[in-house]
């Protein structure tokens, strides 16, 4: 994201200073800099530096500056004149980066020292090739390639630092603006979507109204007629129930397809029912030490030796140390720093130890069917009231 956002702002910088009298290739090298130039800037509004340009005529004199004007070039030596181009944008980008580094490295006036350092510092090419390296190295690199001093190339240094942190700073709060922005976006789409959900719902609710009304007024309407039946025969009933307004009002008020799909759905509820809960399919599991009662389907004592809480070898309440730490899945064995196993200890009403134990497995088998817990299962264990419960 944020370097589409650069890209984007390149982009338009650009186009912003796009020469329509030239052709894109020669635009390419007299778009004079990518980002702000505090150095133009300064020759506009600073009369110091203007002052100290002027100041350094006899050293301009000697840079044969080149511009380029209607596709020939032309040479200046006269301060005036070059500092007109430099304001009209009439100077590459490398005749520009000449000047300043010419000047940045034997001018004394501390402001326009400033004023080039920072131009010098933010350019492109200075990035590139120093960007990535220590002070040190940097600094190292400046004396050798570029020819400046200790001091200048410290200065250089420092100075892209700084700007490398004030553009890290737009960046984020660009990125952050752009967050924001697409979160109240989103926000505004989850209100609309609740919105509509309610107004379908509302729909729903006033349709269910109108059906019921409607059923209501069937019956009541056919009342007479349904106490007359009382003791015929169930033919008579049923070739009454086929002629009647209640079954034609039902297939207006009701369509068949949802009265097909209602009998599908309790037809194979009801067969569920039959194979796994009617006495056909899964028994019932039953905690250590117990048998399934085959006459009540009930789980009584028997079927096995129970665990003796004093055995040294089985792991007890009576010895912490051996326990051990757990905090995604809870179970036998465990115990737990952020308290979810003395929660649920409170909430099944045992004793409240902080050791998951055989009590508290047994416990939570009783009251949701299962030998372990998460903490998602802590809503569920704890929505139940218990004997001994202090906390939610």
């Amino acid at each position: 994201m944020k370097n589409l956002i650069l890209e984007e702002i390149n982009r338009i910088n650009y186009l912003s200073k796009y020469n329509t009298l030239l052709t894109s290739k020669e635009n390419e090298g007299f778009i004079i800099i990518e980002g702000p130039s505090w150095f133009k800037d300064a020759l506009m509004a600073d009369k110091d530096v203007i002052s100290a340009f002027k100041g350094e005529g006899a050293l301009l004199s000697k840079l044969n500056v080149q511009v380029k004007e209607y596709g020939k070039f032309k040479t200046l030596t006269n301060p005036n004149d070059i500092l007109l181009a430099i304001r009209d944008g009439k100077l590459s980008l490398k005749e520009l980066a000449r000047i300043n580094s010419t000047l940045f490295k034997d001018t004394k006036n501390v402001k326009l020292s400033n004023v080039l350092a920072k131009d010098i510092a933010s350019s492109k090419e200075f990035s590139l090739k120093y960007g990535k390296s220590t002070q040190k190295e940097a600094v190292n690199l400046l004396m050798k390639d570029g020819g400046y001093s200790k001091v200048k190339s410290e200065q250089l240094f420092k100075e892209f630092e700084t700007i490398k942190n004030i553009e890290n700073t737009k960046n984020i709060e660009i990125t952050r603006n752009i967050e924001n922005t697409k979160n109240i976006e989103n926000t505004k789409n989850i209100e609309n979507t609740k919105n509509i959900e309610n107004t379908k719902n509302i729909e729903n609710i006033k349709n269910i109204e109108n059906v019921t009304k409607e059923e209501k007024a069937l019956i009541t309407d056919n009342k007479e007629m349904i106490t007359d039946l009382k003791g015929n025969n169930p033919s008579k009933l049923m070739t009454w129930f086929k002629d009647s307004k209640i079954v034609n009002g039902i297939k207006k008020v009701i369509k068949w397809k949802t009265l097909l799909t209602i009998a599908a759905i309790t037809g194979i509820g009801y067969l569920v029912w039959k194979k796994w809960f009617n006495g056909e399919g899964v028994d019932v599991e039953c905690p250590e030490g117990m048998v399934k009662d085959e006459n009540t389907g009930e789980c009584v004592k028997g079927g096995g030796d129970l665990i003796d809480p004093n055995d040294p070898d089985v792991i007890n309440e009576l010895d912490p140390s051996k326990f051990i730490e757990c905090d995604d899945i809870y179970k036998f064995g465990c115990k737990s720093k952020d308290g979810s196993i003395s929660k649920i200890q409170d909430c099944l009403g045992i004793k409240v130890t902080g050791l998951f134990g055989k009590p508290t497995e047994d416990a939570l088998y009783n009251k949701i069917n299962k030998r372990t817990f998460t903490k998602d299962d802590i809503s569920r264990i704890c929505k139940w009231d218990a004997p001994n419960i202090t906390r939610i």
